[in-house]
């Protein structure tokens, strides 16, 4: 289950996948939304806000505790590449595809 401390919240480009940020419980989580299976990894310290990076299968997950930015692959979760930010990294965008 989905523990206590919920942060961010994204979905995967084609809404086939829901994935969570849990801070609380140090780790990502997604969730199938046709069979709402659940698979999970960990990921810490403390995985804040999350962004589907559109076109590469990967998300980009800030740390809520270190100033760094994880890049997860989408289908394994298992991270990339560690980013050292200038601060905890809050919120992310992307602009439209050209």
């Amino acid at each position: 289950p989905v523990r206590e401390f919920l942060h961010g919240i994204a979905v995967a480009e084609d809404g086939g996948t829901i994935y969570i940020a849990d801070r609380g419980g140090d780790r990502l989580v997604a969730v199938d939304t046709r069979s709402w299976t659940v698979r999970e990894a960990p990921l810490a310290p403390e995985p804040y806000h999350l962004m589907v990076v559109r076109g590469t299968g990967k998300l980009y997950v800030a740390s809520g505790d270190r100033d760094i930015l994880w890049s997860v692959d989408a289908k394994t979760l298992a991270p990339l590449a560690e980013i050292p930010l200038g601060g905890i990294g809050h919120q992310g965008a992307q602009a439209p595809a050209s």
